[in-house]
């Protein structure tokens, strides 16, 4: 009984040990800046450049520094666990070597905003998507509008996640209707283009875009796939923003990655949102 009883304790700590998916997926993200990943992601936005199907040379996001610190960070899965997604504060951490001959100086800047969307692979978790984004304050965004900054157009394509597609387009109405498709979960993550705009569960969520009082266009076409699980969507696109309070003010333009997740009754509610300006 005894040697049961060790055996059985042995088992455990083994158990206990093993890493949990937001170790994974952070482990993942703090390598992407050193290592390309392998297969690449089917769609990704890198600060101001944008990676669509069939164009993933450089994808890598070593704009990021050679090391990275998260914050804030956090993880769903999808109910089969084939799939999971990730939101999360990302700082870069100047190491030694990236300032000699003199020490490194701290870095000030705010933390860029990260959502991204996995699969399970074979062995380790595979990048399907992500939007990895600086932030953007309203008075560095009213110059880029100013400017005429707008972000690179995007072609249409939509592999598997036609239903998830028309729920987005349909919503963009105006925010208050994009709110009324967020899910109830504790776990969903709304990212605006500003540093200090993050916002956690799906009540908050809501109510945060109907307070936003936006109405939305699509600027040109929609990037879109389904995971492994297939009840789990990601939907990227440019899109217009409007004051539903001011509509003659000139629009400002926003880059946007939703993730979608289909309910038991086959609707598709969203779980994950990012908005972020591109600088040009």
């Amino acid at each position: 009984m005894r040697v049961v009883a060790i055996v059985i304790l042995l088992v455990a700590g083994v158990a206990a040990a093993a890493p949990s998916v937001k170790e994974e997926l952070s482990t993942a993200l703090e390598d992407v800046v050193q290592i390309d990943p392998s297969p690449p992601p089917r769609f990704a936005w890198s600060n101001d450049s944008v990676y669509a199907a069939g164009k993933m040379d450089g994808v890598r996001p070593n704009f990021l520094a050679s090391a990275i610190k998260l914050s804030n960070v956090v993880v769903a899965t999808s109910s089969d666990g084939k799939s999971a997604w990730l939101a999360a504060d990302a700082k870069g951490v100047p190491q030694s070597g990236d300032c000699a001959p003199g020490p490194c100086a701290p870095n000030r800047a705010p933390p860029l905003h990260v959502t991204a969307v996995f699969e399970r692979g074979t062995k380790d978790w595979a990048w399907v998507a992500w939007h990895i984004a600086e932030p953007v304050d309203a008075k560095s965004q009213a110059y880029l509008n100013k400017e005429k900054t707008a972000p690179d157009k995007l072609e249409r394509a939509i592999t598997g996640a036609e239903e998830a597609v028309k729920v987005f387009e349909a919503s963009l109405v105006d925010s208050k209707s994009l709110g009324a498709t967020v899910s109830a979960r504790k776990d969903v993550v709304l990212y605006g283009s500003d540093a200090k705009e993050r916002t956690v569960g799906g009540p908050k969520v809501k109510a945060k875009l109907a307070a936003w009082n936006l109405t939305f266009k699509l600027r040109d076409g929609v990037q879109a796939g389904v995971t492994a699980s297939k009840n789990i969507a990601w939907v990227a696109a440019n899109v217009d923003a409007t004051s539903a309070k001011k509509p003659k003010d000139p629009a400002s333009p926003y880059r946007v990655l939703a993730i979608y997740e289909q309910q038991a009754d086959k609707s598709w509610k969203l779980v994950s949102l990012q908005f972020s300006v591109d600088k040009g």
